[in-house]
């Protein structure tokens, strides 16, 4: 496992046989790649001290650019630029979050229904199943032009997307989360969109203003619940409610849902998912003044309970229990 949370399908796959961990790897490689899906052999996989490291520098050199005055779309992405090798360079794009509905809309074949759900992030990142295609990072531009406090929020949304593209681009995250080692489709077993739905319903608690600290009672304050029990209830109907706006046909009239999101695989990957967004809240606060408290923290720990929930969620189904 990685920080993220992420089956990283290590070097060693549990073989002792350093030759024998080798060509399973070659193995997975030649069956994805008949799917059309990148998967990176051992010596091409970045550790996750090496993208910290990574992250580290390019944000160094984003804080230069801002002193100086020298914030652009065209200067930040020669920064991402630098600090990639040869060959990835300009396969992680930088865009625009104003254009970023239109481009779903007439590049990526959403409706104008299912592109309005992503009206209110303030960050994303885009990861392609093949590493021939390009990652792209949308970023509140007009930010660039505003305060010192809007520039610092747009560096360390940077920082947070470039986390996940980094993964996404030199680890093998994003064949883990398309397809399992049987190659069976995520899409067939349950929607993946359907965590974006989830994560959505809770936008208005995360984005309530800046919190005045991180106890126990501003946190639970702001999600409307007294304490963890409660919240977990709040995550039991909102999941439900997320499923819904997802797949429709799955939740019956009398509120159940299907089995396809009542399962380990499920519950898995949702804990995944909320595990990756803690860890890039984590790295982006690592790049900003620690005595700023911002719902970016808040957020990070939201993604912590989010991930604890579906853990137990899981967990509770590997003990034969019902949830």
């Amino acid at each position: 496992m990685i920080s993220g949370g992420y089956n990283n399908n290590s070097v060693s796959f549990g073989l002792n046989n350093p030759q024998a961990a080798l060509y399973r790897a070659s193995q997975l490689k030649e069956a994805y790649a008949k799917k059309g899906i990148s998967y990176l052999m051992p010596n091409e996989v970045w550790s996750n001290s090496k993208i910290s490291e990574t992250l580290t520098k390019i944000n160094k050199y984003l804080k230069f650019l801002d002193e100086k005055n020298f914030l652009s779309k065209d200067t930040i992405q020669n920064a991402v630029n630098m600090v990639l090798p040869v060959h990835a360079q300009n396969k992680i794009l930088i865009k625009d979050l104003a254009n970023l509905q239109n481009d779903l809309v007439k590049e990526k074949g959403y409706t104008v229904e299912q592109a309005k759900k992503w009206a209110n992030v303030g960050g994303l990142n885009f990861n392609p199943i093949n590493n021939k295609e390009t990652n792209e990072i949308y970023l509140k531009l007009a930010d660039i032009n505003g305060t010192e406090r809007q520039r610092k929020y747009l560096r360390s949304t940077l920082i947070h997307e470039l986390q996940h593209a980094l993964k996404g681009r030199f680890q093998n995250i994003t064949t883990s989360n398309v397809y399992n080692i049987s190659n069976v489709p995520m899409n067939e077993r349950f929607k993946p969109s359907v965590f974006h739905d989830f994560e959505s319903l809770f936008y208005p608690c995360i984005n309530k203003g800046i919190p005045s600290d991180l106890s126990n009672e501003e946190f639970y304050g702001r999600l409307g619940v007294k304490n963890k029990k409660e919240l977990y209830k709040k995550f039991v109907d909102k999941y439900r409610e997320a499923v819904e706006i997802a797949s429709p046909n799955d939740v019956r009239s009398d509120g159940k849902i299907s089995s396809k999101y009542i399962n380990k695989d499920c519950f898995d990957y949702m804990r995944k998912k909320a595990n990756d967004e803690k860890y890039s809240y984590s790295i982006q606060t690592k790049f900003r003044d620690k005595s700023d408290i911002t719902a970016r923290d808040y957020a990070g720990r939201l993604y912590s309970e989010m991930a604890r929930f579906f853990a137990s969620m899981s967990k509770a189904l590997t003990k034969g229990e019902q949830v």
